[in-house]
């Protein structure tokens, strides 16, 4: 990997804000970057969520991370990815990740922002539960579509 390739990840309990996480100090190098804004939704099959609740092995989530993120510095001309991904109670309306990837063109950020997130639902051991008015439910992302 090229010394000017960086990323950075943050697991955190705290409400992300979008504004704290978007810099307008860009650079000149890259052309691109695509935020990816992952919202949690009030609901899911055809029933009501009041809120989500994600845990994680946050050790082994951080080394998945890194593995995704270093298979797409391998694969596309990327030179910064950040992820920031939600713990605890989340509740709808609320972001529960929020990702950016820059490059010098666009459709490499697009790919590889899709990528990652296909990746991060199958790999990463940061699961979630979902509350319903009459119940809750452990949602296993490599089986739920």
């Amino acid at each position: 990997m090229k010394d000017n390739k960086k990323f950075e990840i943050i697991l955190t309990n705290e409400l992300l804000e979008v504004n704290d996480f978007i810099k307008t100090d860009f650079g000149t190098i890259d052309g691109s970057e695509v935020i990816f804004l992952g919202i949690t939704r009030d609901n899911n099959f055809d029933r009501n969520v009041s809120k989500l609740f994600y845990e994680s092995y946050q050790d082994m989530a951080i080394i998945e991370i890194e593995k995704i993120i270093y298979d797409i510095f391998n694969q596309w001309q990327i030179s910064f990815i950040k992820v920031t991904h939600r713990l605890g109670e989340v509740f709808p309306s609320e972001l529960s990740m929020i990702l950016s990837v820059k490059s010098k063109h666009r459709k490499e950020s697009f790919e590889a922002s899709q990528y990652f997130v296909d990746e991060l639902k199958k790999t990463v051991p940061i699961w979630k539960k979902e509350f319903f008015e009459d119940g809750t439910v452990w949602i296993n992302d490599k089986i739920v579509e």
